[in-house]
């Protein structure tokens, strides 16, 4: 019998369908692992949610010296946290409240437990989501925006 990964063998009930890389798997193993490996990419190609952590999905743009830094953190519960931040000790605020998406899920409301709110837009540039107001929509694609993109809040599409 061949060893390896990939080989396939002798079919048989009472051999081994395949191995991989030299340990024996049955048919019904083998089976088990294909269908739970296309389920989970299944699911994965449907799911476009950026950045997640702990099931909240993450803005940020990463701020600090260069620019003021903001993070969005959208909890599940439709509850937001967010911070701003720069590179200074001790030199953070936040404030929360509430968020919701459009049925498209490109553009996003929050509302802050203080009153102010914010509408802000997701443009597709390059492989990254960029979350930005209606004002700055177009712009933000232009190659020459570097430091637009820069400061805006943004989420890796992986």
């Amino acid at each position: 019998m061949a060893t390896g990964s990939g080989y396939f063998c002798k079919l048989s009930r009472f051999q081994p369908c395949f191995t991989v890389r030299g340990t024996a798997m049955s048919r019904h193993t083998g089976f088990s692992l294909l269908l739970g490996c296309l389920l989970l990419g299944g699911c994965a190609w449907q799911n476009d949610t950026p950045q997640l952590e702990g099931g909240s999905l993450i803005l940020n743009n990463h701020g600090g010296l260069s620019h003021p830094g903001r993070r969005i953190v959208l909890r599940m519960d439709g509850t937001y946290i967010e911070t701003k931040y720069s590179d200074v000790v001790g030199d953070a605020s936040r404030r929360w409240g509430t968020y919701s998406f459009d049925r498209s899920q490109t553009r996003l409301s929050i509302r802050c437990d203080c009153g102010e709110y914010e509408v802000l837009n997701r443009v597709d540039y390059k492989g990254v989501h960029y979350w930005v107001p209606d004002e700055d929509m177009t712009r933000i694609t232009n190659s020459a925006e570097t430091v637009l993109r820069q400061v805006s809040l943004r989420s890796d599409s992986q």
